[in-house]
C-alpha cells in the first residue's frame, strides 16, 4: 500500500489536485516494505513535499530519512 499511496498521490498533486493528493501522501509510511522500496519513499515524499511548497512535511520526512540511513 506505501507505494501505491505514494503513487497516486503524487500523480493527484502533479495533475493540480493538490488537496486530494497531500491527503493520500499524509497516509504515506515507509514500514512494511523492503528496504528498497523505503528508500524510494524516503526520497518521493520529500521531492513531493517540496513541489508543493510545504517545507515543514519536507523537513520531517528528511529528518526521518537521515534517522534511518543511521539505523
Amino acid at each position: 500500500m506505501t507505494m501505491a499511496r505514494l503513487s497516486e498521490g503524487m500523480c493527484r498533486v502533479l495533475q493540480g489536485h493538490g488537496a486530494s493528493g497531500m491527503t493520500l501522501l499524509d497516509e504515506v509510511t515507509s514500514g512494511g516494505v523492503s528496504p528498497i522500496h523505503a528508500g524510494i519513499a524516503y526520497c518521493n515524499m520529500i521531492a513531493a513535499w517540496s513541489e508543493v511548497f510545504d517545507l515543514r512535511r519536507a523537513k520531517e520526512w528528511t529528518a526521518a530519512l537521515t534517522r534511518w540511513c543511521d539505523a
